[in-house]
């Protein structure tokens, strides 16, 4: 169990991103517990690198919440989830062909190699490789890559016929990794979830939990022996009957689908056999014996009551009563009708197996059906999702135009705003003309009424030293 439970702690705060440096930087110690950031941050490596295939090749918070459900053990639809990847993927191929979206493509080429080998490249056998996907990645075809005749062949053939086997590709290796695993977590606890920084090769870990090849670098990885000899004969049990209980399952299926073929190719053989019958056997009259045959002309007229219905365009076969005819002659006409009642027999027959073969038929076309409705709501997605574009696209270029508007209302207002405070300057600078002209005035008026003034007191010191002179010139005289 991990340790602590933190689903609205910031686990990837101050964390580098890159892969090397996530794994060192979220690894815990050698003995140590695992614990809830570093579970949480294992899955969250898990998502990115092997199952999203991030184009940055880095870890991003985006898959973060699924991490956290994982890691919480919270059940979650991870098919809906890689099936979601991959259609968005040729979505985006049809929209954007030169960009890189090529993760969930070669997910699903993994998928297609691993369960139909027919189409499926050759391992190359100079490399040991560390996981299926990596095995995948060297394959090489030995002669030329398959045209789309081979594929449209290969899955539009009805005689095409797998093997349980096939259903289920990798059972055996599936039922290994679970007991190398249940062995690995008795030995070392759960140490090993987390020692995912370098993984081991395909087939380096035998069933008795000892390493048998790879990098020494990993040998900390493997256990050599397991002491828990019951809790071992128990896992073996439960992954056995797993096992079987699965093969079991496939080959049902597998006989139930070859029972529903041959059942269509009987009802399809007996289907032409009455068609050949019912085309080659005459159509039955019958003479109506109440009608006198006295005096009756050999003109061909026909005294013939018709009891079947016409079923082929071939002319039906006339009996004409004559005048001699003798009852002797209506025998092969009895025959005829015991031939009718064993066609009516055969029809009845017929009947049943086309009701099964029409509840096949109807089967059939439900799931045609049922094909159709996900291609027409794939394409509804599809349109959805262009019309979507569509909308923000509009919107965008409606933001745009805004955008444009409102910059130049803006440009105007500071032109205006410019233009008002000119004219402000303006006024202002004439007023101040106007008042330094009226200072300018005041000044020479007072300037102009000084040296006025100035002249007037010259003229009285003038006329008092006169008369000082004056007056000293009697005082003296006397």
């Amino acid at each position: 169990m991990t340790v602590g439970k933190g689903p609205e702690d910031d686990i990837l705060n101050s964390v580098p991103l890159n892969y090397n440096d996530f794994i060192k930087a979220m690894k815990g110690a050698a003995n140590s517990p695992v614990t809830y950031k570093e579970e949480c941050c294992f899955y969250l490596f898990w998502i990115c690198k092997f199952l999203a295939f991030t184009s940055s090749k880095r870890v991003i918070n985006y898959y973060l919440p699924i991490a956290r459900c994982l890691a919480n053990g919270t059940p979650i639809d991870l098919c809906s989830f890689v099936l979601g990847k991959l259609y968005r993927a040729m979505f985006l191929l049809s929209t954007e062909p030169k960009k890189s979206h090529g993760g969930p493509v070669w997910l699903m080429h993994m998928w297609a190699y691993s369960y139909f080998p027919s189409i499926a490249p050759e391992f190359h056998p100079t490399i040991v490789p560390w996981s299926y996907g990596e095995a995948w990645m060297h394959a090489r075809y030995s002669e030329e890559v398959p045209s789309y005749p081979t594929y449209f062949k290969l899955f539009s053939d009805p005689s095409r016929k797998r093997s349980p086997k096939e259903f289920m590709p990798f059972e055996a290796k599936r039922v290994a990794a679970l007991r190398v695993l249940l062995y690995q977590f008795i030995g070392a606890s759960l140490e090993h979830i987390a020692n995912y920084v370098t993984s081991q090769p395909l087939q380096q870990i035998s069933l008795s939990g000892k390493k048998i090849g790879g990098d020494p670098s990993s040998q900390k990885f493997a256990t050599a022996e397991v002491s828990s000899d019951p809790l071992i004969s128990l896992v073996d049990i439960v992954t056995d009957r797993v096992a079987e209980y699965n093969a079991q399952l496939a080959e049902i299926a597998f006989d139930l689908r070859n029972q529903l073929m041959r059942s269509y190719q009987t009802n399809l053989l007996q289907n032409a056999a009455f068609k050949k019958t019912k085309e080659s056997t005459p159509e039955v009259e019958e003479i109506d014996l109440a009608i006198s045959t006295t005096g009756a002309r050999p003109s061909g007229k026909k005294l013939i009551k018709t009891v079947a219905r016409k079923t082929t365009a071939k002319k039906p076969r006339v009996i004409e009563a004559t005048p001699d005819a003798s009852i002797n002659e209506i025998e092969p006409l009895a025959d005829e009708l015991n031939d009718a009642t064993t066609l009516s027999s055969l029809i009845k027959s017929v009947g049943q197996e086309k009701q099964v073969l029409g509840g096949i038929i109807e089967a059939q076309q439900a799931l045609e059906a049922e094909d159709q409705r996900i291609a027409r709501e794939h394409e509804e997605a599809i349109q959805f999702a262009a019309t979507v574009e569509a909308k923000n696209k509009a919107v965008e270029a409606e933001r745009k135009r805004l955008e444009v508007k409102e910059e130049e209302r803006r440009r105007r207002a500071e032109k205006a705003e410019e233009e008002r405070i000119a004219e402000i300057e303006r006024k202002l600078e004439a007023k101040k003309k106007d008042k330094d002209n009226v200072e300018k005035k005041k000044h020479e008026e007072m300037e102009r009424r000084k040296r006025k003034r100035g002249g007037g007191e010259e003229e009285e010191k003038g006329e008092g030293r006169g008369v000082e002179k004056e007056r000293r010139g009697r005082e003296g005289g006397g």
